[in-house]
């Protein structure tokens, strides 16, 4: 019986990591670590929505310095959204999504908060620039 114990709740470990992973609360798994990667941080902003964004924006006096970072991201991936009039949708589809699997299958860790946001920039604005702005 304990065996049986043992395995189901490691399955339901790992559904919730599954579940925080694709609705972008991965950061609230492992915000206890010491070293937690800047993709982590991307998957919040990946998968959430405009309000979601905006809450974490609201986070910017956050204590923990991670979270102040993260609240510092969402708010210039609204700004970029904006200033490049791109929908958080199409951002996230073909940029913040694929940057985030990207980033979680490779060895770079892209730890450093500050090239996080300006790679983000940079591929946001390289989507504008191939194939123009828009909602679709």
């Amino acid at each position: 019986m304990g065996a049986t114990r043992s395995r189901v709740h490691g399955r339901s470990r790992v559904a919730e990591e599954c579940e925080a992973f694709v609705t972008g609360h991965y950061y609230e798994i492992v915000r206890r670590r010491e070293d937690v990667p800047g993709w982590v941080w991307l998957n919040a902003v990946a998968h959430a929505d405009r309000t979601g964004l905006e809450r974490l924006a609201g986070w910017s006096g956050h204590s923990d310095r991670r979270f102040a970072g993260l609240s510092y991201l969402a708010l210039e991936v609204l700004a970029a959204c904006d200033q490049l009039h791109l929908s958080l949708a199409r951002a996230q589809r073909e940029v913040l999504v694929p940057f985030e699997l990207e980033l979680a299958t490779t060895a770079g860790r892209l730890s450093d908060p500050a090239r996080l946001i300006a790679t983000v920039w940079a591929r946001l604005e390289t989507v504008t620039r191939t194939s123009g702005p828009g909602q679709f």
